[in-house]
């Protein structure tokens, strides 16, 4: 019987809906994802801010590309969408969000006596949304058609950084501190597009989508033990530096050496633009 429960799951997918007057469609679409987790880029910052003023304090050369912002990544979506007429429509939804600092972006050069030493400080954000979603269709033209939609929906967010450092000689980063935590949060999205019908069964989507996520509680379980990521700012004595951190610790840092401490909470609110095509079934 366990062989069977696949085959009657497709066969209510694709044939029950077109008894009642409804079509089923699969969508896909992917595109760029613009987002502005400001904890995340001020602890990228200070990392750097931290490398420089060790440097000055003992005269070596400092040098770095720039700080690049995390705020751009890439968004891919697949959509189940049920059309009831030719206004409304129903979607189940998920995707990939994706968004990078790779080691070439968050990357300095310091010149000692002993010889010029590279640091790395890469750290990468991925989540991946299901949702609900309605949907309204307007037509503009014969075969061009706006639509509106709006849904809500969990969403699972895992964080991931790495520092690594090597002599500019050597070929690889050994790399000296790793961390992960996951989180889940609640998504909601909005969005505007325009679907233009190539033939009976194949459509061309173009579509704008707004989304409100704000995430917390991330964790990580090691060895049986249960780790929060926390946010702080550190006060580093020898350079005379503030440096804001996020660190996973069984419990939230204390003395008067730590300031602004709280359970890690990251803004992934943004705007995604997305292309891609519709098939009918």
């Amino acid at each position: 019987m366990s062989h069977k429960h696949p085959l009657i799951f497709f066969f209510l997918i694709f044939s029950v809906p077109k008894i009642y007057g409804i079509s089923l469609h699969l969508k896909m679409t992917g595109g760029f994802s613009s987002l502005n987790p400001t904890p995340i880029n001020s602890y990228l910052k200070g990392w750097e801010e931290a490398q420089k003023r060790e440097a000055l304090l003992q005269r070596w050369n400092f040098q770095s590309k720039g700080f690049k912002n995390f705020n751009l990544g890439a968004d891919f979506n697949t959509e189940f969408l049920f059309e009831v007429g030719n206004n409304f429509g129903l979607a189940i939804e998920s995707g990939y969000l994706y968004v990078e600092l790779s080691k070439e972006e968050n990357f300095v050069s310091i010149e000692k006596s002993s010889g010029t030493f590279h640091y790395i400080h890469p750290a990468k954000i991925t989540a991946l949304p299901l949702c609900l979603s309605g949907y309204y269709f307007h037509p503009l033209h014969k075969k061009l058609r706006l639509f509106l939609k709006a849904g809500a929906g969990p969403l699972w967010v895992r964080f991931v950084e790495r520092e690594g450092n090597k002599k500019a000689s050597e070929a690889n980063f050994k790399y000296t501190f790793f961390q992960e935590a996951r989180a889940r949060g609640l998504a909601f999205r909005a969005g505007l597009g325009f679907r233009l019908e190539i033939d009976p069964n194949l459509s061309l989507i173009l579509e704008g989508n707004f989304r409100k996520l704000q995430v917390k509680e991330f964790t990580h379980k090691e060895e049986g033990i249960l780790k929060t990521l926390f946010s702080f700012e550190e006060y580093k004595e020898r350079i005379e530096f503030w440096q804001f951190k996020f660190m996973l610790l069984e419990q939230e840092p204390e003395g008067e050496n730590f300031r602004q401490v709280a359970k890690a909470a990251l803004d992934l609110s943004g705007f995604s633009a997305r292309i891609g095509f519709m098939v009918k079934f």
